[in-house]
Order: structure tokens, then C-alpha cells, then sequence
């Protein structure tokens, strides 16, 4: 059996950064949406990634170390 968390992260203690990037590249633009799109029927799905890298882990060899930590919603993806 599979089970799934299906609520939302909590990111709430995070300090939030406000970016600009689309402006910065783009210049002032925005997107034209049709006006005949349908309400989504589904919670939505967050995404989040952690990683981190260890560039000197193995000191006789000189190997690197790197970890990857993929969560859909509250729920680890291998």
C-alpha cells in the first residue's frame, strides 16, 4: 500500500524574499490568461527540494558526497 500526505507544507517560519526576476529580464510584461479556463478540480501540489554537497567527504580518495531530498506536498519521492 502507498500512502500520500496530501496537505501542504508549512513554510511559514521561512523568511520570504521578494524577486523580481520577470522584470528584471523581461522587462514590464504580464501574461494573457483566456477568459474560458476552468477552475481547477484538484488541490494544488507543492513542490520543495533540499540538497547539500560535502566537496571533500572522502580525504584518501578526494570524493565528493552530494544529497538530494525531493518532497511532493508533505510526502518523500524517491
Amino acid at each position: 500500500m502507498i500512502s500520500f500526505r496530501t496537505c501542504q507544507p508549512d513554510f511559514s517560519e521561512l523568511p520570504e524574499f521578494q524577486f523580481d526576476c520577470e522584470a528584471l529580464v523581461y522587462g514590464n510584461v504580464h501574461e494573457d490568461n483566456p477568459k474560458e479556463v476552468p477552475k481547477p478540480l484538484i488541490n494544488f501540489v507543492t513542490l520543495s527540494h533540499y540538497d547539500d554537497a560535502n566537496l571533500y567527504h572522502d580525504m584518501t580518495l578526494g570524493c565528493s558526497v552530494t544529497g538530494i531530498f525531493h518532497l511532493v506536498n508533505q510526502t518523500h519521492i524517491k
